[in-house]
C-alpha cells in the first residue's frame, strides 16, 4: 500500500499506458528501421570500398568523428526522452483528477484555470522535442536505445517487491480451514506506523474482543481508528509493526495474506463498484449461486429493484456505480458482506455519506447480518455505535476508554 500512497496515479497510468504502448508498438518498428539502416549503410560502405579501395582511408578518418557524434547525441537524447516521459505523468494525473472532480470544477467555475494548467503541462512536456533535432541516420540508429527507457521504467514496476507472506515463507503456519470459528480478536502491545521514519499511528494497543461482540470505535480524525483495520488486514509492511494481533489465538502475521483477508468481511467508507454487471459486483469471483445472490439482495431490500430490471442480476453497473444512487451503492457493498460468511465484519464509517432514512434502514440490515459475527464499527455519528456492546475510544493512537456505551459517553460529556 505504501507504493500506491507515494506514487501519484498519473505516474502509474503513464507507465501502464504510454510506456507499455511504446514497448509493444513503437520500439519493435524502430528496432527494425535501425537494423535496416545499419545493413544498408554497411552494404554501401562495402560496395564503395570494392569500387575504390582508397576510400577506406577516408572512412578510417571519419569513423572517430562519427563515433564521438553518436556518443554525444546518445547522452543528450536519452536525457531529453527521460524528461519527456517524466513530464507526461502530471498530464495523466491532472486529466484523471479533473474527471473525478468535474462537478466541483464546474461548481466553482474554474474551467479556464484547469485548461490553463493543462496547457502549461503540455507545453512543458513538448518542450524537450524542440531539442531533439538530428540527422536522420543518427536519429534512427540511436532512437532504439532512447526508447529502451520505457523498457527500463516498465521493468522497474515489473520487479516491484510482492506483498510479504505469499505462501512460501517458512515462518507461516497453516490455519484450520474453519478459521476463524469464533471470531475472538486480541491486540497485544500492538504499535503501527506507516513508514519507518514516521511517528506511530497506534501506540501499545492492548485490547481483547470477545467472539460475536459488537464494538464501536470513536475518536477524532487521526486518532487511529482506521489504522486498527489496516493492522487487522495487514495492509502495512510487517517491518513497521510491533506487537501481535491474534484471531482465535492465532497470530495473523503467521498466516498467508490471502487466507487472512478472505476470512474477513469489510464494508468500506468509500464504496467501490466496477463497470460490469450487478452480479459481478456482489460476487466478483463467481463463487455463489444465483439463489444465494437473490437472498442477499432481498436482505438489503434491493430484490424488488433488481427484479424490475429486464436483465435481473445481469443489470449493467457503470464505473463507480454512477447509474445508481448513493444509498444503492452502499447497499450493494453490504450485500457483498452478506454473501461472504466470515466471522469478522469490519465497518468503516459505512453511513457517513447517506441520508438519515437510508441510515436507519442500514442500521437494521447491519444489525441483522451482524448476528453470530464479531463486528467492529467506526463512525463519526454516535447514533451509529450507541447500540454497540462496548465502545472503544481512541486519541492520538492510544486507548483512552473501553467500556459499555453509557459509561464511555458519560465520561466524554
Amino acid at each position: 500500500m505504501r507504493f500506491f500512497e507515494s506514487n501519484p496515479s498519473g505516474r502509474i497510468l503513464n507507465r501502464a499506458s504510454k510506456d507499455q504502448q511504446v514497448m509493444d508498438e513503437v520500439l519493435p518498428a524502430t528496432l527494425f528501421d535501425a537494423i535496416q539502416t545499419l545493413i544498408m549503410t554497411t552494404g554501401s560502405i562495402i560496395i564503395i570500398i570494392i569500387i575504390n579501395p582508397w576510400m577506406i582511408l577516408l572512412l578510417i578518418l571519419l569513423a572517430p568523428a562519427f563515433w564521438l557524434l553518436c556518443r554525444y547525441y546518445l547522452r543528450s537524447s536519452q536525457q531529453l526522452k527521460r524528461i519527456e516521459s517524466v513530464t507526461r505523468s502530471p498530464i495523466f494525473g491532472l486529466f484523471a483528477s479533473s474527471l473525478d472532480g468535474l462537478t466541483t470544477i464546474r461548481a466553482f467555475k474554474v474551467q479556464n484555470d484547469i485548461i490553463h494548467t493543462y496547457m502549461n503541462l503540455v507545453d512543458t512536456n513538448t518542450r524537450p522535442y524542440l531539442y531533439m533535432a538530428g540527422a536522420f541516420g543518427v536519429r534512427r540508429l540511436t532512437e532504439a536505445q532512447d526508447l529502451m527507457t520505457s523498457v527500463e521504467r516498465v521493468d522497474e514496476y515489473a520487479h516491484l517487491p510482492q506483498e510479504e507472506d505469499n505462501g512460501d515463507s517458512k515462518r507461516l503456519i497453516k490455519a484450520p480451514t474453519d478459521w476463524p470459528a469464533r471470531g475472538a480478536i486480541e491486540f497485544r502491545n500492538y504499535s503501527l506506523r506507516y513508514q519507518s521514519n514516521l511517528e506511530p499511528t497506534l501506540k501499545n494497543i492492548n485490547l481483547a474482543i470477545k467472539p460475536c461482540e459488537k464494538i464501536g470505535i470513536i475518536g477524532r480524525t487521526g486518532a487511529g481508528k482506521s489504522s486498527l483495520f489496516q493492522g487487522l488486514l495487514r495492509l502495512v509492511d510487517r517491518s513497521t509493526v510491533n506487537g501481535t494481533i491474534l484471531i482465535d489465538d492465532i497470530d495473523i502475521s503467521r498466516i498467508t495474506l490471502s487466507h487472512l483477508r478472505s476470512h474477513i468481511s469489510v464494508i468500506p467508507q468509500q464504496f467501490v463498484l466496477f463497470a460490469g454487471t450487478l452480479r459481478s459486483n456482489i460476487d466478483p469471483l463467481n463463487i455463489y449461486s444465483d439463489e444465494q445472490c437473490w437472498t442477499a439482495l432481498e436482505a438489503v431490500q434491493l430484490k424488488a429493484m433488481v427484479s424490475d430490471h429486464p436483465a435481473g442480476l445481469l443489470m449493467p453497473v457503470a464505473e463507480w456505480g454512477s447509474n445508481l444512487s448513493i444509498g444503492q451503492r452502499q447497499l450493494i457493498c453490504v450485500c457483498r458482506a452478506i454473501l461472504k460468511p466470515s466471522r469478522i465484519l469490519l465497518i468503516d464509517e459505512a453511513t457517513a455519506y447517506i441520508d438519515n432514512e437510508t441510515d436507519r434502514m442500514l442500521q437494521l440490515i447491519i444489525a441483522d447480518i451482524a448476528k453470530n459475527r464479531t463486528v467492529l464499527i467506526i463512525a463519526h455519528r454516535l447514533n451509529t455505535v450507541v447500540s454497540s456492546e462496548r465502545l472503544l475510544a481512541l486519541d492520538k493512537g492510544m486507548i483512552v476508554d473501553f467500556d459499555v456505551p453509557d459509561k464511555v459517553l458519560a465520561r466524554f460529556r
